[in-house]
């Protein structure tokens, strides 16, 4: 392994590692806090989801670098890093989780103060309306009345500081059926290209598709792959 990988590396990203997940447990979500803490545990947790993506992929780099022709050690080499990324994987699902259940809370306090607004809006304009009508009906013939006009509280925004997007993907079942050759000679016929063929190929099967909800395959299982896109 040390002829591959070298180990003074390994050593120091994994010395990393205890630190992520002891970081990851205690990163706040209280929804109990009020809603400038909120905001502000968002705003940690955002930058710790970041922190740990940028990682993650730090670690992608390295471990396509080190497998570069290298393809009789693949499987020893994916495994060590599968060992190095499984923990910050873990690590940032800690942090997704707290972020959404920070910002569900966050909207449903928006969503109650905005109806407290809204009813205190309409009472408002009851109100005025019923003055209005005293004032006029008590008026003298030709006096000018001034319409009572009671101001009217703005309701809250919430402002997205995190959002989701969904892309199909695909996670290969079988490389070796017909059904599989068949596709990558359709897209070699089509491209010419040999870089990923199979990946590249389902690729093209999905980009092609109307639905990709609809397609069935043997060789590849195809799904929507959700993730946190920070603002």
């Amino acid at each position: 392994m040390s002829e591959l990988v070298p180990q003074s590396e390994i050593k120091e990203i994994q010395s990393r590692t205890g630190i992520l997940i002891t970081e990851a447990q205690r990163l706040p979500a209280d929804t109990e806090a009020t809603d400038d803490q909120l905001g502000l545990q968002l705003h940690h947790l955002g930058d710790f989801y970041k922190m740990v993506g940028v990682e993650l992929r730090e670690l992608e780099n390295k471990r396509k670098a080190f497998t570069a022709g290298l393809n009789d050690s693949l499987k020893q080499i994916n495994a060590t890093f599968k060992e190095l990324s499984e923990p910050r994987q873990e690590a940032k699902a800690e942090a997704d989780r707290k972020i959404r259940a920070l910002q569900s809370e966050q909207r449903a306090r928006i969503a109650k103060e905005n109806e407290r607004i809204r009813m205190e809006n309409e009472a408002k304009a009851k109100a005025a309306a019923q003055a209005n009508a005293i004032a006029e009906k008590h008026a003298k013939p030709g006096e000018a009345i001034t319409p009572i006009v009671l101001p009217q509280e703005l309701e809250k925004v919430h402002h997205n500081t995190v959002d989701t997007r969904k892309k199909w993907a695909f996670e290969a079942t079988d490389y070796h059926t017909e059904e599989a050759h068949q596709m990558v000679i359709s897209y070699l016929q089509a491209s010419g290209k040999y870089v990923g063929i199979f990946e590249m190929a389902v690729r093209e099967v999905i980009r092609n598709s109307d639905d990709p909800s609809t397609i069935k395959l043997d060789c590849a299982k195809i799904f929507q792959d959700e993730t946190l896109v920070l603002r």
